[in-house]
């Protein structure tokens, strides 16, 4: 009996030591769960940064984020509006319910993510199977210049991204992307539970397609020269620049040119032989670097810039006009020449092309183009008619021998000095108060 006692207080301590032992194996398994999801959310949330990059950088898209070709909008346009200041602010939809902020959202799904770009006041999360129910939802904050202690950055759009893994069925309770519930989910019992969440908060900057902006409707690096039979209209009522032609070399014939400057301004509008741009213009980078900020090939390269190759050249009717359809707001970078051969318009007031062309720049069709246009060598304008509204510089020279019109228009350059270029993540943003 008093073995039998002794085995059996021997196993009841071996039984209490195994159950301690498993509660510290069980302890550790949740830890180590709670931490893989944990992990998980905050790469979730990563990606949802790399991804709305992607998107404010791309072309038109659907209510799917698919790209579409002649989309009704781009990611850009959709959700961001423009201040008179250069502040970016975020669309506001109504609804029954009062203003909506609208946030995008991704579901990732067996074949992979499964997103949703409203474009109204419905927001609505794409479906996913409940095998991968991880989430991310992202919010382009609206930072109002006019609010009392609340700065707007010209340039900066501040992002906040909440990633989730329990989003049972691709639905998430909450609407509001940042509400304590944003990540709970709902199981069959209709019980809601609290999963994973992180969420980051970053500044996206804009670099400028146009960070320096022209002072002429054309600048060329060589001389302007204008057939007596012909005319060569150029006006710039910008006070802060009233030059109508700026060359590095000389402009002729007078006879052929008519100018137009800022109303009561008697000064000479036109800038020729100036020895400075003539001197960059023997250099295509340093004359492309002067304007641009950057280098040919990392401007090319950006994000928010497509290329177009043509061998034989480029005309606007075969390779322009349905690139612009389905990247309004991105650069289009033309590798070769290009040719405006047939009579139409391109771009608007609100939405102007912003256009580098490396080889010569030809007008043989009476065209309207809002924008601006680089070229990488000549302007040839030989089309009877045509106005280029904004800004047309070349390291070249200009040769017209057809009636032609260049405009100054600085609402379209400061749009484009704005809100054209690449949205990049500022580093150490998560320090900036907005």
């Amino acid at each position: 009996m008093a073995t039998l006692t002794i085995v059996m207080v021997l196993f009841f301590v071996m039984a209490m030591v195994a159950a301690y032992t498993n509660r510290n194996l069980i302890f550790e398994q949740r830890t180590s769960a709670n931490s893989f999801r944990s992990a998980q959310a905050l790469t979730v949330a990563e990606a949802g940064v790399d991804w709305a990059l992607a998107m404010l950088n791309g072309g038109t898209i659907g209510e799917d984020c698919v790209g579409v070709a002649g989309g009704n909008t781009d990611f850009r346009s959709r959700y961001l509006n423009l201040g008179v200041d250069g502040a970016f602010t975020t669309s506001f939809w109504p609804s029954a319910s009062g203003n909506v902020t609208p946030t995008p959202s991704c579901v990732m799904s067996e074949t992979g993510w499964n997103c949703s770009c409203p474009n109204g006041p419905t927001v609505a999360l794409p479906v996913s199977g409940a095998e991968a129910p991880v989430v991310f939802r992202i919010t382009l904050e609206r930072v109002p210049s006019t609010e009392a202690g609340v700065k707007a950055y010209p340039g900066v759009v501040p992002l906040t991204v909440r990633g989730c893994t329990a989003a049972l069925k691709g639905q998430i309770d909450a609407s509001n992307v940042n509400s304590d519930s944003s990540c709970h989910r709902s199981d069959t019992n209709n019980l809601t539970e609290v999963d994973a969440q992180a969420g980051i908060n970053v500044a996206l900057g804009l670099v400028s397609a146009l960070p320096v902006a022209p002072v002429a409707p054309l600048t060329v690096g060589g001389a302007i020269t204008q057939a007596p039979a012909s005319t060569l209209r150029a006006s710039n009522p910008d006070p802060s620049t009233g030059v109508a032609l700026h060359a590095g070399g000389d402009i002729t014939d007078l006879t052929a040119i008519q100018t137009v400057g800022p109303a009561g301004s008697a000064a000479d509008l036109l800038l020729r032989n100036d020895a400075e741009m003539n001197t960059m213009a023997a250099s295509s980078d340093t004359f492309f670097q002067a304007l641009f900020g950057m280098m040919p090939a990392d401007y090319q390269e950006q994000p928010a810039a497509v290329k177009v190759a043509c061998g034989g050249g480029c005309t606007s009717s075969t390779n322009l006009a349905p690139v612009l359809i389905s990247n309004p707001t991105r650069v289009i970078w033309i590798n070769g020449n290009l040719t405006f051969d047939v009579a139409a318009t391109f771009g608007s007031a609100n939405q102007p092309v912003m256009i580098v062309v490396t080889g010569n720049l030809t007008f043989s069709a009476p065209v309207t183009v809002y924008g601006a246009i680089y070229s990488g060598g000549n302007v040839i304008w030989t089309a009877g008619g045509g106005t280029v509204i904004g800004a047309v510089v070349a390291i070249g020279s200009y040769t017209g021998s057809g009636n032609a019109t260049f405009a100054y228009d600085q609402g379209v350059v400061r749009r484009l000095r704005q809100s054209y270029g690449s949205f990049v993540r500022v580093p150490g943003s998560w320090r900036i108060q907005y």
